[in-house]
């Protein structure tokens, strides 16, 4: 039990440190990048060669801020503040990079626009941010210019090199069903089913169903919040069935390898 536990935390560290220093997935949800990024792309973001941005936060730590749902928790933990800045870089963003930012009105949504051009004032680089579908963008032009100390800049590069689709495969289709079972299924629905909150069956199904909330909750998109919970939902019943965390580690990595699979036929059709 005690090894089982040191593996998970194991697991569950590594991930978070790759994902908060290295890089990690991002979802395409809207249209305002367009016809460069479509609705539902999936790309890389490098959060590596512009520094990471250390999380101000516990609510801007992967995995962890699933706790951060909880209404009490989340309240507390906006009144955090770390502001422990950003780790070394190798490049600074330069005019035309896409990048991903957090909105000056809410920290907790991510924009995906294009660097359009660069100012420096007071020693500090200002940035006009533009989606490329100039149309149906919320960009620089209502909230005027973005500078470098506010949460920038996660450059990203989308799935197209050789290089970064090994990167997004062995995130999305090892790493991320590897840590995402250890903790949803591994311990949030083993621990919620050994807590006897009701008879028999209906307990698996109680810890099923908050596990699989949770599960859908911590991806944030509400484009993919029911069908991720159905996914929790199944995943949990493998591994009642199974009796081995194994089987829906693997059912995961499928479902996530296919889902590669299918946005890469799905790139050439949109582009």
């Amino acid at each position: 039990m005690v090894r089982g536990i040191k593996i998970i935390v194991i697991v569950v560290f590594t991930c978070v440190l790759i994902r908060l220093f290295l890089g990690e997935p991002c979802y395409i949800p809207s249209e305002s990048m367009e016809p460069t990024l479509c609705t539902g792309d999936w790309v890389w973001v490098d959060k590596a060669s512009c520094g990471a941005l250390l999380p101000d936060r516990f609510a801007d730590i992967p995995l962890l801020n699933v706790f951060t749902w909880i209404t009490f928790l989340r309240e507390k933990d906006l009144k955090n503040n770390w502001n422990l800045g950003r780790m070394p870089g190798w490049r600074e963003p330069q005019e035309n990079d896409i990048v991903v930012f957090r909105s000056l009105e809410n920290r907790n949504m991510l924009l995906v626009k294009r660097v359009i051009r660069i100012a420096r004032r007071d020693g500090v680089n200002w940035y006009y941010m533009m989606g490329d579908n100039r149309n149906n963008s919320v960009d620089s032009r209502f909230f005027g210019e973005i500078p470098e100390s506010q949460d920038i800049i996660e450059v990203f590069i989308g799935i197209d090199s050789f290089s970064v689709k090994i990167l997004a495969v062995i995130s999305i289709g090892i790493l991320a069903p590897i840590s995402e079972e250890l903790v949803f299924r591994g311990l949030v629905y083993r621990t919620l089913k050994g807590i006897a909150f009701f008879r028999g069956t209906l307990n698996a199904v109680f810890a099923a169903s908050v596990s699989s909330l949770l599960f859908s909750a911590i991806h944030a998109n509400a484009f993919v919040f029911l069908p991720l919970f159905i996914m929790g939902i199944i995943l949990a019943a493998s591994y009642e069935k199974s009796g081995s965390i194994v089987v829906p580690m693997l059912v995961h990595s499928l479902f996530n390898f296919s889902n590669i699979f299918l946005l890469s036929l799905n790139e050439s059709v949109c582009r």
